[in-house]
């Protein structure tokens, strides 16, 4: 069943109250869209059970960034999944327990919302790595990611 305005309500107020822009998304699956770390995110938001967070990143402006780098990323890193999807971009996944009715919900938040804008920041790492060499730190590959249009 997807996901209603009214049920989203609450969790969009709780990341805006927390500094970041949110509205509820209709189209294409019943989502919470936001930015975190410079990139467009998508929250899935089952009410009373649980959220998912995910970023798509077109990849085709970065070709050597593929599945071994995914799966290599997976090894490194255990709070978020990297994968390829159906249309060879990037995704990045992260599922977590949450009620935004819960006492203490938002301080639950803000710390969901830590690890997934440091999954991101690493997510950039290896992306700036792949395209440059080994461990190559490259500001400007970092940042010449672009989200996906989740539409």
């Amino acid at each position: 069943m997807p996901l209603t305005r009214e049920e989203a309500f609450p969790l969009v107020e709780m990341l805006q109250d927390i500094g970041y822009r949110a509205s509820f998304h209709e189209d294409g699956g019943s989502a919470i869209e936001s930015r975190m770390s410079g990139l467009g995110i998508l929250i899935f938001y089952t009410p009373g059970r649980s959220l998912q967070f995910f970023c798509g990143v077109s990849l085709t402006k970065l070709p050597k960034f593929g599945l071994v780098e995914a799966n290599n990323a997976n090894r490194k890193f255990r709070f978020a999944k990297f994968y390829i999807d159906d249309e060879g971009d990037l995704a990045l996944e992260m599922d977590a327990t949450f009620n935004v009715e819960r006492e203490g919900a938002r301080e639950d938040l803000e710390v969901l919302v830590s690890l997934f804008e440091g999954s991101l920041a690493v997510m950039k790492e290896e992306i700036a790595s792949a395209s440059e060499g080994e461990q190559a730190e490259d500001p400007e590959a970092r940042e010449n990611v672009e989200t996906v249009d989740n539409s």
